[in-house]
């Protein structure tokens, strides 16, 4: 799903690990309205050169545009849709890509110009499951306000400090993704001593009496059938809980202070 201007409209297609002992379970997460603290946009450095390749292959579908360059290069680029069909891009046809280096800036065909998605690394500087925000840190310098559901947020195990990619469209956010470790290197047995089923918070006892808080999406509480008193398997990765199963079923936690 591309961004929508609906804050809380979302879902592009989710894939979790959710069995322990698994690790680098692709997450990506479409993103809804995306807000600038800092308004400074994304810089393209300027182009070199151009040079005419030949398209390979289209696929709308999957927003993918594959080019051989005149040095036999194979290029595969992500390409919105409604881009390749106004490039009229089709099998065995021309197309000017302008070059920074061996960087697709841009590409061009009947005098239409569309620039290709691509992927940059940010780094997670806040995060709120409970206001639907994640605020990142980009190469650049600037800052984004990014609206996030918070089952998105814990299903992506995102936290100060982590590194997700952002798929950017120009200056747009379009997804944001990242690979996941869900494994519980310890898994520890645990007593629900309190839930709040409205705000995503479940506090548990653990067997030597520490207690931990951890936020968990309602739809999950639901699903698991969990309650006050409920016998639980929490999977701590690197001393802090991120999965909760209970029984055969499991879900991604976050734990908070």
């Amino acid at each position: 799903m591309k961004l929508s201007s609906a804050p809380r409209n979302l879902f592009s297609g989710m894939m979790l690990a959710l069995v322990a002992g698994l690790s680098a379970a692709p997450m990506a997460i479409a993103l809804p309205t995306v807000n600038a603290s800092t308004p400074a946009p994304l810089v393209l450095a300027q182009a070199a050169s151009n040079v005419t390749a030949t398209v390979l292959e289209t696929d709308i579908r999957d927003d993918m545009v594959r080019v051989r360059l005149p040095n036999g290069d194979i290029r595969t680029l992500s390409v919105a849709a409604q881009n390749i069909i106004r490039l009229g891009l089709e099998r065995g046809g021309p197309v000017t890509l302008n070059m920074n280096g061996t960087q697709v800036v841009s590409m061009s065909r009947n005098n239409v110009t569309v620039q290709p998605h691509s992927n940059i690394t940010a780094t997670v500087e806040a995060v709120d499951p409970r206001d639907d925000m994640v605020r990142v840190r980009l190469p650049n310098g600037s800052v984004r306000t990014l609206l996030l559901t918070g089952s998105d947020i814990m299903s992506l195990g995102l936290r100060n400090g982590s590194d997700v990619t952002l798929n950017m469209d120009g200056n747009r956010v379009v997804t944001m993704s990242r690979m996941v470790s869900v494994q519980a290197r310890q898994p520890v047995s645990a007593t629900i001593i309190e839930l709040d089923s409205r705000d995503d918070t479940v506090r548990v006892r653990l067997a030597d009496g520490g207690t931990r808080n951890v936020l968990i999406a309602e739809q999950d509480i639901e699903r698991l059938g969990l309650r006050r008193g409920s016998e639980v398997t929490l999977g701590i990765d690197n001393g802090i809980v991120v999965m909760m199963f209970m029984g055969d079923a499991a879900a991604p936690a976050t734990e908070v202070q």
